[in-house]
């Protein structure tokens, strides 16, 4: 295994070979080696025991290791830290992706009590929006197997993290997006902003521009509602953009 930039630990990253050549490729620029596996997240559980009983290596995982996703949620303290020192105001909701559910799970838990409410968004197509059935159902999703441009997010939450998000007082709510929506995120974001961002950041966004349940929630509050939204990753690059919004 190739050993990560700066550290003397080797490092194996396992990923679906489906996932976009711009994150493979950034990934294996950092220092580590990818192993593919299949497409599914089942398949991808089964490579990463390959490896992992292979090699003896210890697996970090987002959605096992909750030092990992509450290490995560610090970014919702420093980001209504910021707005307020910026603004002299907090947020009143922060919206963020949900694949495995590490990060938002770690929002959760650091803005608990806060007067910021957190919600979870998620791509609709191909039942990747497990979050949001389970909670509607009361029991965790297990299997998602989805083509979803939103290629971080085709994975079921983990159990772990599913503890907290399927608790509206930590997360208030979840909401979906289509794949169409989301590559009209994508470009807007490109065109207004000049920002690159992949389709998994982009799903954030494009609830709070498309989801008419989360517009008429926000429509309902008795004060403006101050939002902010997670862009959560930027692992592609403009010819990749180009494609997919075109």
């Amino acid at each position: 295994m190739s050993k990560e930039k700066g550290f003397a630990i080797p490092v194996c990253v396992v990923m679906p070979n489906n996932a976009m050549i711009p994150k493979i490729l950034s990934t294996e620029d950092c220092g580590a080696d990818v192993v593919c596996s299949g497409p599914s997240w089942q398949e991808r559980d089964f490579a990463l025991k390959q490896l992992q009983t292979k090699t003896q290596a210890t697996v970090v995982s987002t959605s096992l290791d909750p030092s990992i996703f509450l290490g995560q949620g610090t970014l919702g303290i420093e980001f209504t830290d910021q707005v307020k020192q910026t603004y002299g105001h907090s947020l009143d909701a922060i919206i963020a992706p949900c694949g495995s559910g590490g990060m938002l799970a770690g929002l959760a838990v650091a803005l608990h009590g806060s007067p910021t409410q957190v919600f979870g968004a998620e791509p609709s197509e191909g039942g990747a929006d497990d979050a949001g059935r389970g909670r509607e159902i009361g029991s965790r999703i297990e299997t998602v197997n989805s083509p979803s441009i939103a290629d971080g997010l085709r994975c079921p939450v983990g159990k772990l993290p599913w503890e907290i998000v399927k608790r509206a007082d930590y997360v208030e709510d979840m909401f979906s997006v289509t794949d169409e929506q989301i590559r009209e995120t994508m470009k807007l974001v490109y065109d207004e902003f000049h920002m690159v961002i992949e389709p998994s950041a982009a799903v954030a966004l494009a609830v709070v521009f498309f989801s008419e349940e989360f517009r008429d929630l926000a429509a309902a509050q008795t004060e403006s509602w101050r939002i902010g939204v997670v862009l959560s990753g930027g692992n592609i690059d403009l010819q990749t953009v180009v494609d997919i919004v075109s």
